[in-house]
């Protein structure tokens, strides 16, 4: 089942969940060093989650699941051909500019596009769509 990379996978959901309800109160007031220390802080938290998602795979039969699935849910997905094959995740800035700086999306593949404007990466079929500026 897996069992052990569960709390890992929900830690890194809650966490990022944490960090893009975060709002600031006076984001008129945010200084440039804040704007990338939450850049690098969304950086790690996307990475976590992708990480802790091919660790789930890897421990589920390539499947990654939802982070809160059952084992019923999951033997249901290996019986449905194509199903839980894929994720993307994104965190943006409520407000670009004030808020955060780059908005990210991360996928299945372990690859991590960068949107520099602040503007929520697409998704595509449970991945990061074209045009990617991939993070290195």
């Amino acid at each position: 089942m897996g069992f052990g990379m569960r709390p890992l996978a929900l830690a890194a959901v809650l966490t990022t969940a944490t960090f893009a309800a975060q709002e600031d109160p006076e984001p008129e007031n945010v200084d440039a060093e804040t704007l990338r220390v939450r850049d690098r802080s969304a950086i790690l938290d996307l990475r976590t989650v992708v990480m802790a998602g091919r660790a789930y795979a890897a421990a589920n039969g390539s499947l990654f699941g939802d982070f809160s699935s059952s084992e019923e849910e999951i033997q249901r997905a290996k019986a449905a051909p194509g199903s839980l094959k894929s994720f993307a995740f994104t965190i943006a800035p409520v407000k670009p500019g004030q808020t955060g700086l780059r908005a990210f999306c991360g996928d299945s593949t372990g690859r991590i596009c960068v949107s520099r404007d602040g503007s929520e990466p697409r998704v595509k079929d449970g991945r990061c769509a074209q045009p990617c500026l991939e993070l290195k």
